[in-house]
């Protein structure tokens, strides 16, 4: 959060003048999701098991999966995005913080508790 809050402010203080600009924020790591996944699941000390399924089982499986936990995991517009390459730049870094110093950083309360997206921003 803190490169994020530096990047905001930055661009804020920037001239009125200078137009429109459109920034990536992006760390200087730039893993796959698989290996996101793994960083996250090791810097937890989880022994889960990733398991592969083809592209297009995931909408439905998170879709079936946010049923049970009344919450909604993954729509199907961001995995469209996600999968089409819209998360991804080849811009340069905008951050200094590598994503796993993070997870080590925030690995003592990382997912301790669940955050339901829906409770948190709709009821």
């Amino acid at each position: 959060m803190d490169d994020l809050a530096r990047l905001c402010v930055a661009e804020g203080a920037r001239s009125q003048d200078a137009g429109d600009t459109v920034l990536d924020a992006v760390g200087p790591e730039r893993p796959t999701f698989e290996a996101m996944v793994r960083s996250v699941a090791d810097a937890v000390g989880s022994h889960s098991r990733i398991v592969h399924v083809p592209p297009r089982a995931l909408p439905p499986l998170s879709a079936a999966l946010g049923v049970a936990l009344r919450d909604r995991l993954l729509t199907a517009d961001e995995f469209g995005a996600m999968s089409s390459g819209l998360a991804d730049t080849d811009g340069p870094a905008t951050g200094t913080t590598a994503l796993t110093d993070w997870l080590h950083t925030a690995a003592p309360t990382l997912g301790r508790h669940y955050a339901n997206e829906l409770h948190r921003h709709y009821r």
